[in-house]
């Protein structure tokens, strides 16, 4: 089963003492790039042996796809970009 955070629920769980817990456990935990690479820059250093042992992963929204076009869409509306790529 894989969770999605966004930046928020991230630090909230790290600042709760659970986000180690998560990452060692049976669920997939994923960022979005533009969360991972700009809203998390400052916990990098945490999450990165996550992301490179396999419990964790970091999904791009890649220029020109129906995602990146959806995400555009939302951002018009006013959506915060790591939101509006969570949501596409």
């Amino acid at each position: 089963m894989r969770l999605l955070l966004d930046a928020d629920a991230t630090l909230n769980l790290r600042n709760l003492g659970m986000l180690e817990p998560l990452l060692g456990s049976p669920l997939e935990v994923v960022w979005t790039s533009f969360v991972y690479e700009h809203e998390l820059n400052s916990i990098r250093d945490e999450l990165d042996p996550a992301v490179a042992d396999g419990s964790a992963r970091v999904e791009a929204v890649l220029a020109r796809t129906p995602a990146h076009r959806a995400a555009k869409a939302l951002r018009r509306e006013g959506v915060d970009k790591g939101e509006a790529e969570a949501i596409a």
